[in-house]
């Protein structure tokens, strides 16, 4: 087994539950794939290169936006 280094931006809403905000990004128009531990999604920034950080930021607002 082989580690690979990387970082991940974990994201916990206040007003959101977790599993609500995964499938919205997932349905999103570009999908966004995270994984959930300990309430809180995390995004792996390994699998994002520079020019999609602006396309990501978009689809988390969004998904953020959702009404619950």
């Amino acid at each position: 087994e082989q580690a690979i280094a990387s970082w991940a931006v974990a994201i916990q809403p206040e007003t959101m539950k977790i599993r609500l905000l995964e499938e919205s990004l997932r349905q999103a128009p570009t999908p966004v794939i995270g994984r959930v531990e300990e309430d809180r999604l995390l995004l792996d920034m390994r699998t994002v290169v520079e020019d999609e950080i602006e396309l990501l930021a978009e689809s988390l607002a969004a998904a953020l936006s959702v009404e619950t």
